[in-house]
């Protein structure tokens, strides 16, 4: 499956103008018994298989599917693919290296290396390309995981290249290699290695840069700015930089650089002009350098992805995000939520085709696999116009992680602020706290804004260490409706129970018997008529953050009236520091409900005889005083009182 992200892309065309630059070594791996390198596997036999190999599928076959998205990758290419080859539990270790035949650099004063890749990065990783002159001592001239994050994936594809003059300019022996060690990591892939002298003139946009930072309101005066490289051996003093949005008109200025720019150094130069954002879209910014003579022009130009959303407003319109980005889906907005990685330990949210709800992708928090540092972990929407009269709904879906170990808690809060920071992050919505569910499930949370203004809505992991992950899909972000009160009931002689069905994300629950007795909470105990049989009507209010509902019920209590058989019933010991036994006349003891109450006419413990002639209660619990032991059936009751004394 494709990764459903945004890249720079710039190519490197040799060749294009002869004599453009010198070759002293290439290999773009079209031979598949790769007679220009020698392959170690460091883990050789039953320990380890992963080992650099050739393929021209330009696919992992590993659980986390990688593809490389480079013209010549059908042609043949090098590949490590740590999951298809390894220990898909992580348990062996990986060391591999693909070492090339020495190349002679003996006439060339300055030296280049450069190869296209695409990588993904696990923690465990230490991948390093190193240069040598006598196939012994070897220095490291590019290190992969020294610029992504865990669980990032490169550019695809993503052209490197390394000035190694001081190393190899003038030898007459110069070896490359490529070492991956890991345990239970992802995939490297490699391919098009050239040693070669760089031409005299070659101005590189690196990249195209805008301040776009969350895509709220951006505006008709938007700067734009680029990257510009020298990757000639000449230094360069002027030059043109142009740049279009979406392939409008093109605006040109001239740049006089104060300072030479010499080989392998880069400058930010900002337009005067300013790029006009305005309007809710999708832009590209292109922006290239023109430059005199330059002998590779394929180079020159660097593409941005800006993002113009306007603020939701979900009181009016419900905001929906199931970050199904183009080209797959078409929520955008998606690509403008941000990753705040609190802790500074380099694990953080990413987006994910691992697991989604629906669609394809999703966002998830991965664990620090040091197995000792927390996670604090931000993940932040676009900005949203609240109302503080207003009561929103927000439901997402989520799960962890279970594997053959078990199941993975992980635990989450969600909260809004001002700005797309984690200090901003201070108004509570919900602490959903412990989630242990490893498929999705729906949560829920209503809240209202302590003030009318922009916000942004973050979801925190900040779960235990040595945890996996949790996934988040589907957030829906509404206005609240007001409550609909309802409620079912079922009667059994003067007991009546109820249960609620009130909708929407109730906080508060009063309920009126009819005999002017009430109760509250969502589903309050059984509730005894001592007032004898008839017509009542019970009724219940429900509160939410939107307003108040209220339904009464005309209820039928049928049963006959209860004779007192209290002489019948003895507690014991009285008083008890412990243990209260209830002695139980043939009578009482079937389907008789009793209840210990306390002073202020609290049941504080509830239950129905069992046949029994003696009820055992454990008062451990409770506190000291004078309760009331009451019990009864549909035909006789009873009452007794007992002093607990600790």
């Amino acid at each position: 499956m494709k990764k459903l992200f945004f890249t720079l892309c710039f190519a490197l065309t040799a060749g294009m103008y002869l004599n453009a630059q010198t070759v002293l070594f290439s290999d773009d791996f079209s031979n598949q018994s790769t007679p220009n390198w020698t392959i170690v596997n460091h883990y050789s036999g039953a320990s380890s298989n992963v080992v650099w190999k050739w393929s021209n599928t330009g696919q992992s076959q590993g659980d986390v599917t990688g593809e490389f998205d480079h013209a010549g990758a059908s042609n043949g290419h090098m590949i490590v693919d740590s999951d298809n080859d390894g220990d898909t539990g992580g348990a062996i270790k990986e060391y591999t290296t693909l070492t090339s035949r020495a190349v002679d650099c003996s006439a060339a004063s300055t030296v280049v290396l450069s190869f296209t890749q695409l990588y993904r990065r696990f923690t465990p990783d230490t991948l390093q390309v190193l240069l040598s002159t006598d196939s012994a001592n070897w220095t490291v001239v590019y290190n992969p995981t020294a610029t992504l994050n865990v669980n990032a994936t490169s550019a695809n594809p993503q052209l490197v290249e390394a000035n190694v003059t001081a190393l190899a300019a003038g030898q007459t022996k110069v070896f490359i290699r490529f070492s991956w060690k890991s345990t239970w990591g992802y995939w490297w892939f490699l391919d098009d290695v050239k040693l070669l002298v760089p031409p005299a003139l070659d101005a590189r946009a690196l990249a195209a840069q805008t301040t776009f930072t969350n895509g709220c309101n951006l505006t008709n005066a938007e700067p734009v700015s680029m990257l510009i490289a020298n990757k000639g051996t000449s230094s360069i003093s002027t030059f043109t930089a142009s740049f279009s949005v979406n392939g409008g008109t093109p605006v040109s200025e001239t740049v006089n650089l104060s300072t030479p720019l010499a080989f392998d150094s880069s400058v930010v130069y900002t337009f005067t002009a300013a790029a006009n954002l305005t309007a809710q879209n999708l832009y590209e910014v292109a922006a290239w350098v023109t430059l005199p003579s330059d002998a590779i022009v394929a180079n020159d130009t660097a593409f941005a992805v800006a993002l113009s959303i306007n603020p939701a407003a979900p009181a009016t319109t419900a905001y929906t995000m199931g970050f199904e980005v183009p080209p797959v889906g078409n929520e955008v907005g998606g690509l403008a939520w941000a990753t705040v990685d609190a802790n500074n330990d380099g694990f953080t949210w990413f987006l994910s085709a691992a697991s989604a709800n629906t669609g394809q992708v999703h966002y998830r928090y991965s664990w620090n696999t040091n197995g000792t540092t927390a996670a604090n972990d931000w993940l932040i929407s676009t900005c949203m116009d609240l109302d503080a009269t207003k009561a929103y709904k927000l439901s997402f879906f989520s799960e962890v992680g279970e594997d053959n170990d078990g199941l993975y808690e992980e635990k989450v809060r969600v909260r809004y602020g001002n700005a797309r920071t984690a200090a901003a992050m201070t108004q509570n919505i919900f602490d959903f706290g412990t989630q242990s569910n490893s498929t999705y499930e729906e949560r829920k949370a209503a809240f209202k804004p302590n003030a009318t203004g922009t916000f942004y809505i973050g979801f925190q992991c900040y779960s235990d260490a040595d945890k996996w992950f949790f996934d988040v899909d589907d957030i829906n972000i509404s206005l609240l409706s007001p409550p609909t009160a309802q409620f079912n009931t079922s009667s059994n002689g003067f007991t009546l129970n109820v249960t609620d069905a009130s909708t929407d994300l109730i906080t508060n629950w009063e309920w009126n018997w009819g005999d002017g007795q009430t109760s509250t909470g969502q589903n309050p105990g059984p509730h005894t008529y001592t007032t004898g049989a008839g017509s009542y009507d019970v009724c219940l209010k429900v509160t939410n953050l939107a307003g108040i509902d209220s339904i009464c019920k005309t209820v039928v209590i049928s049963g006959l009236d209860k004779a007192d058989v209290s002489d019948l019933v003895a507690v014991f010991p009285n008083p008890t520091s412990n243990i209260i036994t209830v002695a139980l006349n043939h009578d009482l003891k079937y389907d008789a409900q009793i209840e210990l109450v306390n002073v202020l006419g609290e049941v504080v413990e509830s239950r129905l005889a069992t046949g029994n002639e003696q009820e055992q209660f454990n008062l451990s619990r409770l506190a000291t005083g004078v309760y009331t032991v009451r019990i009864s059936n549909a035909t006789v009751k009873a009452v007794k009182k007992f002093v607990y004394a600790k």
